[in-house]
């Protein structure tokens, strides 16, 4: 049984962009860069964090976040 893709939600702390990397992805070398500025992201969340209350980032979604 699968649960579907897991993901890790971020944003870059240069341009303020917020995207998302696939767990599937990790061993790519530019995991977890932004696509605009290339350099590491801040880490704000994973799958498990979306959509609960104790999450600053609660009030986000998927959609709110761009796929890489």
């Amino acid at each position: 049984m699968t649960w579907g893709p897991y993901y890790f939600f971020y944003i870059c702390s240069k341009c303020g962009k917020r995207y998302r990397w696939i767990l599937d992805d990790m061993s790519e070398a530019d995991f977890s860069n932004c696509p605009e500025c290339h350099i590491p992201g801040e880490l704000v969340g994973e799958t498990r964090d979306i959509g609960k209350e104790e999450n600053k980032y609660a009030q986000n979604s998927f959609a709110d976040f761009e796929y890489i």
